[in-house]
């Protein structure tokens, strides 16, 4: 068994007996949204290695391969089998967060919106969102969510069909780490980010900030289920820290020494960008969440070194 699984079951149960114990607090109605983003996660992830295997298909074509469907069956059914699993968990995971997330919205009271905001003022000689608006269109609204979505499977599918290795259980047990690390940091700078500022009763201040239809529909959305105090996918208004940001960081670290690096850090700089111009998030969020991922990863690897918890 890699030594990996232990530490993210552990941290998937931890998480999900937080969602459970906050229920009587929050006194929500329904049920986690499992059979949404469990199902799309996976189909997600099946399309994602199907493509793969089409691409290596053509490769070995080109490259003269007699047999090349034949090369793909004689794989290593069983580790396909372990990745499969290993996504489950990942999407297990991500839905114990989508379950603790809306809670804490009724539980801890938002009140950092005006404090990120002046920071941000400071910080960038004006509202950041300002100098980028002009990346917002219909494109880039979509991209920032699917495009992230897709790109954070693609990158956990890859690190969980690596040889086992102590820099691989690094980084998986940091991505299971940075998800729960979200809500405990919420809880200390409580804020629902910019294109939630005057609904959270703070002002016009971000007023002349207008995103694309799409991403007004998705506001629109997460505000519904707010009021309703009901789980739904992707429900819950947090904007510190930028787990978007997060989780693109960790890609990036993911893809540190290798030739995916700079398509990485471009992505992820994108993601950066946009999630400030379409009104997502404070800037400060986005600093917070890199800061986040790179801590856990660098304490991961410190643990490894130290104690062999997760060394192969």
């Amino acid at each position: 068994m890699e030594r990996w699984l232990m530490p993210s079951l552990a941290i998937t149960a931890i998480t999900w007996a937080a969602a459970f114990a906050l229920m009587p607090l929050a006194g929500f109605r329904g049920a986690p949204p499992f059979f949404y983003v469990l199902p799309n996660w996976m189909l997600l992830a099946g399309a994602l290695a199907l493509a793969v295997g089409f691409i290596q298909i053509l490769r070995m074509m080109m490259a003269g391969e007699e047999a090349p469907v034949a090369r793909i069956k004689s794989l290593d059914w069983k580790r396909a089998g372990f990745v499969a699993a290993g996504t489950f968990l990942g999407g297990l995971h991500m839905v114990a967060f989508m379950s603790i997330k809306p809670q804490l919205n009724h539980i801890v009271p938002f009140w950092a919106d005006p404090l990120l905001a002046d920071l941000d003022a400071l910080l960038f000689f004006g509202d950041p969102w300002r100098y980028l608006e002009w990346l917002n269109n219909p494109i880039t609204a979509d991209f920032y969510h699917r495009g992230w979505f897709a790109g954070i499977v693609a990158v956990l599918l890859w690190q969980l069909s690596r040889p086992a290795s102590a820099d691989k259980s690094a980084k998986l047990v940091t991505y299971f780490a940075i998800w729960t690390s979200g809500p405990i940091i919420h809880c200390l700078l409580p804020a629902g980010g910019p294109i939630f500022y005057d609904e959270l009763g703070y002002g016009a201040r971000f007023a002349a900030l207008v995103p694309p239809q799409e991403i007004q529909g998705v506001a629109d959305y997460l505000w519904r289920t707010y009021e309703a105090k009901e789980f739904a996918p992707g429900a819950g208004i947090s904007a510190v820290p930028s787990l978007h940001i997060a989780t693109v960081a960790w890609m990036t670290i993911c893809c540190w020494k290798t030739r995916w690096f700079w398509p990485a850090l471009i992505f992820s700089l994108l993601t950066f960008a946009l999630s400030v111009s379409l009104g997502w998030h404070y800037a400060l969020d986005g600093i917070i969440g890199a800061a986040v991922a790179w801590g856990i990863w660098r304490a991961v690897i410190r643990l490894c070194d130290k104690k062999h918890i997760v060394s192969g």
